[in-house]
C-alpha cells in the first residue's frame, strides 16, 4: 500500500512536466511561424477569390493567347561540315582510306523569346558522332562537338505561327582525334611490367572558343491559341573557331589540318509555354 502514494507522486510529476513542455511548445518559434503561415494562407486564398484578381487573371490569359513570346526546352540534331582533305592525304601514306564528313550530333538546350522578337538560346551540349577510317584492326576516329553554346537573335519576321531571325553566338568546342590499334601481349611475361609488349594507341583532344552566325526559323506545330505546345525549328549558318585544330601528343605539336564548321545546320523541336 505504501507504493501507491509514490506512484501518484511520479504520475503528478509526469503530468506537470508534460504541461510545462506543452507551454514551452506554445512559446516556441515553430509555433508562431505555423500560426502566421496559417493566417497568410487564409489571406491569400481569400484574395485569390476576389473579383479584382479574377478580372486581371482573365485578362492575363487573353494576353498570353496573343503573345508571341515563349520559354522552351529544346532537343535537336546538328549536321556540321568537316574538311578532312589534309588529314586524308597524310593517313593515305600509312595505308588508311579517307575519313569522310559531315559530322552528325545531338543536342539539348532551352530558349527564351520576348514578345518583341528578341531571343536568347542556350545549348548545354551537342555531342558529335565519330567519323572514322579503318585498316584491318587499326582505326582512326575524328569528332567535334560544342558545350555551353549561347546565342542571341532578333526576329525579322515575328508572328505566333512563324518566325525568322538572324543569330550570333559563342560556345566551347571540343574536338578529338584518335588512333587505336590492338595492343600486343607478351606471351612470356614475368610480371605486370612485361605483360604489354606494345601499345601504339593515341587519343588526343583540343578545346577552343568557337563563334556562330546564321539564320534561324520557328514553325508552330500546335494550335495557335494554346498557351503551350511544340515548335519545329531550324538553323543554318557557320561555326568557326579562334585558332586551328592542332593537337599535342606526348609533347609533339601535331597539326591535323582538319577544318570543322564551314557550314552547320540544326533542326529539332521546342516544347514551349507562352510568356
Amino acid at each position: 500500500m505504501r507504493s501507491i502514494p509514490f506512484t501518484l507522486i511520479i504520475l503528478s510529476l509526469f503530468i506537470s512536466f508534460a504541461a510545462s513542455a506543452q507551454s514551452r511548445d506554445r512559446d516556441s518559434v515553430e509555433y508562431y511561424q505555423h500560426r502566421i503561415g496559417r493566417i497568410y494562407r487564409a489571406a491569400l486564398e481569400s484574395l485569390s477569390k476576389s473579383d479584382s484578381v479574377d478580372y486581371y487573371r482573365k485578362h492575363l490569359q487573353r494576353a498570353l493567347r496573343r503573345s508571341r513570346g515563349y520559354s522552351a526546352f529544346s532537343v535537336s540534331t546538328a549536321i556540321g561540315d568537316a574538311d578532312f582533305r589534309t588529314l586524308n592525304k597524310a593517313i593515305a601514306k600509312d595505308g588508311f582510306g579517307p575519313v569522310s564528313g559531315p559530322v552528325w550530333g545531338i543536342g539539348i538546350g532551352f530558349s527564351v523569346k520576348a514578345d518583341n522578337g528578341g531571343r536568347f538560346e542556350f545549348n548545354f551540349f551537342t555531342l558529335g558522332i565519330d567519323r572514322k577510317s579503318t585498316k584491318g584492326d587499326e582505326k582512326i576516329k575524328a569528332n567535334y562537338g560544342s558545350f555551353f553554346q549561347a546565342q542571341l537573335g532578333c526576329d525579322i519576321v515575328n508572328t505566333r505561327v512563324f518566325s525568322l531571325y538572324p543569330y550570333v553566338g559563342l560556345s566551347a568546342r571540343l574536338s578529338s582525334l584518335e588512333y587505336s590499334k590492338p595492343q600486343v601481349v607478351n606471351p612470356n611475361w614475368n610480371s605486370i611490367a612485361s605483360i604489354v609488349q606494345n601499345n601504339q594507341s593515341v587519343l588526343t583532344s583540343g578545346t577552343h572558343l568557337s563563334y556562330q552566325a546564321g539564320l534561324g526559323m520557328d514553325l508552330l506545330l500546335t494550335k495557335s491559341d494554346r498557351l503551350g505546345g511544340i515548335i519545329f525549328f531550324g538553323k543554318f549558318g557557320t561555326d568557326g573557331i579562334f585558332g586551328h585544330e592542332n593537337y599535342t601528343i606526348d609533347d609533339v605539336k601535331y597539326s591535323s589540318g582538319i577544318r570543322y564548321g564551314a557550314w552547320e545546320t540544326s533542326f529539332g523541336f521546342k516544347f514551349f509555354g507562352r510568356r
